[in-house]
This record gives structure tokens, sequence and C-alpha cells, in this order.
């Protein structure tokens, strides 16, 4: 099982694997490798993650994440190996230093981005995809994040760029939270 606070916008495809890699490679929760699983023969198993004491160390370090997602790759002897579809988990609704949002059609949640700025972090709530697009005027630059719901990216922002816009084509509100 592997961890990661963040999610790619678009899955990729990996080489003698069947399925794709939602988490985020980059992830410091990614960093800290996979966590195996013994799975019985009917093919299901559990992972036990015993953070502590409520104030432990970890416990307070894991609830700072907005968002914790978990994809498994299975191995089994003679079978090509998979991934599994992703799990995702919002420790807190709006973590410290982040800030609430909320996009519908028509009416998108519009940021000024500085220039000395370089990230961009946000998660889905939903319900529904949102977009990131970055502008400078009214022109688009760079490419086009899309973000599933319940899902969290880390998008690198062009330099030149001087809005970040927060798009969806749902005509209800879409929550976001960001940074």
């Amino acid at each position: 099982m592997f961890f990661s606070e963040s999610v790619l916008s678009r899955p990729f495809k990996m080489g003698g694997i069947q399925g794709r890699l939602s988490l985020d490679p980059g992830g410091v929760l990614f960093s800290l490798g996979a966590f195996p699983i013994a799975l019985g023969s009917q093919g299901a198993g559990s992972l036990t993650l015993d953070f502590g004491k409520d104030h432990s160390l970890l416990r307070q370090s894991l609830i700072r994440f907005p968002a914790i997602h978990a994809q498994a790759l299975v191995l089994k002897a003679g079978k090509t190996p998979r991934l599994s579809s992703m799990w995702a988990l919002r420790p807190l609704i709006q973590p410290s230093g982040f800030f609430r949002g909320v996009t519908k059609a028509g009416t998108p949640l519009s940021l000024t981005k500085a220039a000395s700025r370089t990230r961009f972090y946000l998660r889905n709530d939903g319900p529904g995809a949102v977009r990131i697009a970055t502008y400078v005027g009214s022109t688009r630059v760079g490419p086009v994040t899309r973000v599933p719901e319940r899902c969290a990216v880390d998008v690198l922002l062009p330099s030149r760029a001087a809005r970040i816009q927060v798009e969806t084509n749902k005509a209800d509100p879409v929550d976001v939270v960001y940074k």
C-alpha cells in the first residue's frame, strides 16, 4: 500500500503493471515507501496503522495534511502486478493555513498570483470535478490541471501567470480548500 497527500491530474500507466498510478510520487507520504499487507487466499486483507495516542507526534503530523490518498500495488505469483483504485481521506475539513472557496459554472474562484509564487495546493471537496487554470490578463498560460472530486493536487505554477482560476462546469457549488 502506498500513500500520498496529493494526486496526479492525469493518472499514468507503468509498463508491466495493470491499472494506472493516481498518487503523486513527489509527495511526502509517498516517499515513505510501501507498507506491506498480507492477503488471505480470498484476496482480502487489512493494514492496521497505529498512529499512537491522541496527541502523538505522528497523529498530530498526519492530521495536518489536507488529504491522504492510498493505492495498493497487488503482487500475486504468476499474475501481472496491478494497481488498485484510489482511496481518499480528509483528516480535517479546513487544515490550518488553508482557505475555503466555492466555484460553480459561470462563477470561477479567481485568485491573484504573486510573482514569487511557484506552487498551488488544492483539495476538491466536491461535488464534481474542477479545473485549475492560470492566466495573464485573459490569456490562458500553462497547462490546465483537472482535479477529480475528493482529490488534492499540488500544482507547479507558470512564472509568468498573474492569476489562478478554479473552474467547473457544475451548476451547483463545488467546495474547495486551497493554499
